[in-house]
This record gives structure tokens, sequence and C-alpha cells, in this order.
């Protein structure tokens, strides 16, 4: 759909709506909603137009997507309002500039005919989820280090004698940071894009458990998160780096840590683990 039909539609809904015809402006953002399936203020402007022709349940139901999808907090207003007076829709006046009735505009740049939707993204809450996921990952890099450090001090049973870590323990240890850490990153990317609302835990888990695989694994992750998770093919790349580059940053960090960055070293600490 073009730009000026598109914007030609909406504003015919507005007058429509404001006229008390709500059931033409509905009809008519029907058809706006085709082109624009994720336009928060269209999908809006649909629920209050259902609002006022008493259809309670699907107007609750748009509110419910754009309040779990796009956090819209006039969604919020408008949901709370269907619940403590369902049936009556509130009667205030109708005119051009009831701002807080209908929306003024549809809020993005429309693309030419062809084009894909526009997509809308609620900028804050997408850089909160991004903050919390970056801190549930630093919390398991912690962790993982603080595990380490207890394994070198608990495992020194002589005096003078050598620490040891267990290896095969904190390999363990170190496969369960990687397993956790990057089930966080794909499922809080999958959650962020919001092409999935609820992305799959058993997806993201299985893409966890690949991850502990590192060639073939590796290669696998970024075509199961583009064909199950919804995620592109290039987003789902630069997630799976990214997550590789976490298991390097963390294996680099412990060595320098525990003093084993020589193949002497190393060596060593196998002897001493497993002699």
């Amino acid at each position: 759909m073009k730009n000026k039909i598109a914007l030609d539609l909406f504003t015919r809904a507005n007058s429509l709506y404001c006229q008390g015809r709500y059931e033409h402006a509905l009809a008519v953002l029907q058809e706006l909603v085709l082109s624009f399936p994720d336009n928060k203020t269209v999908l809006y402007a649909m629920a209050l137009c259902l609002e006022r022709l008493e259809r309670q349940k699907e107007s609750a139901h748009l509110c419910d997507r754009l309040i779990r999808e796009f956090h819209f907090d006039k969604a919020l207003i408008l949901k709370a309002r269907l619940i403590t007076t369902p049936g009556e829709p509130e009667k205030e006046s109708i005119d051009k500039n009831t701002v807080l009735v209908w929306p003024e505009s549809m809020g993005v740049e429309l693309l030419p005919q062809g084009g894909p939707p526009p997509k809308i993204t609620d900028q804050s809450s997408s850089t909160i989820e991004y903050v919390m996921m970056g801190i549930a990952v630093l919390i398991t890099f912690i962790l993982f280090l603080l595990a380490a450090f207890f394994f070198a001090q608990g495992d020194t049973v002589v005096p003078g004698a050598q620490s040891t870590l267990f290896p095969a323990r904190l390999l363990l240890f170190y496969g369960s940071t990687i397993f956790a850490a990057a089930t966080i990153i794909i499922y809080g990317s999958a959650k962020i894009t919001k092409k999935n609302s609820t992305p799959s835990v058993g997806i993201t888990l299985t893409c966890g458990i690949l991850f502990l695989f590192p060639f073939p694994g590796w290669i696998l992750v970024p075509f199961i998160m583009c064909k199950y998770l919804e995620i592109d093919l290039k987003n789902s790349i630069l997630i799976t780096v990214l997550s590789i580059t976490y298991c390097v940053l963390t294996v680099v960090t412990a060595a320098h840590v525990l003093e084993l960055t020589t193949l002497k070293s190393i060596y060593l600490e196998l002897v001493a683990g497993y002699g």
C-alpha cells in the first residue's frame, strides 16, 4: 500500500469515528491493517471502534496483544475500562480535538507498495531487557570464577601441595556456565525481537546444549534460531558470534586468573588432578 493511500485511509477512519460511524471506521481500519499488521496505532484504533460497537471481548483481545507485544500504556487504560464497565463504553464527546481517544497519526514512516510492513519497537523496553540479559550473563561469569577458586582452594589437602582444580569437575562446571549463558542470550534475543512473544523454551535449551559441541553445534545454532525462533539469519549469526565470544572470553579470563596459560601449567594441573 502506498504512503498516500495509507494516510488517506487512516484519516478517513478518524473522520468516521468522530461522526460516530464506528462500524464503517472499523471496516476502513481492517483494510489498513492488512498492510500494517504490527502497527500498534492502527490496532489501538481498532480496539476503540470495537469498544464503541460493544464488542468488548474482541477489543480486550487486541488490548492484550498491544500490552504483551508493545507494552502500550493506552491499551492498559482501555483494558481496565472494558473490565470495569463492560458493555458501557465511556460517554465522552467525540470530535476532532479528542486526542486522548483517537490516535493523532499512525506514528510510523510508511513504506511504498511491495515493501515489508513497518516494524514497531519499544526502545525503552528493549533497552531494559538488554540490560537484564547482560546482568544475567555477567552473573553466570562471576559464579564460574568463584566456583573455580573454590575448587582450587578446597582440593588442597596436603600442606604445601599444589592446588588442583580436578579438571573433570572444572570442565563440568564450565560446560554448565556456557549452557546457561548461551540459553540466556538466545532466549533474551528472541524475546526482544518481539517476533516471538513467547519463545520456545525447548528450542532455546536445545541451542544451549549445542553450544557444548563447538564446531557442529555452533554451525547448527543460527539455522535453528532462524527457523524455529523466527530470528532472521543475519541476527541469528550475530547472536551466535556473541555467544562464542563469551565462551572464549570465559576461557581466557579463567586461564589467567588460575595461572593455566601454558601447556606446562595445564599438564601439571592434569597430573595433579588425575595423578
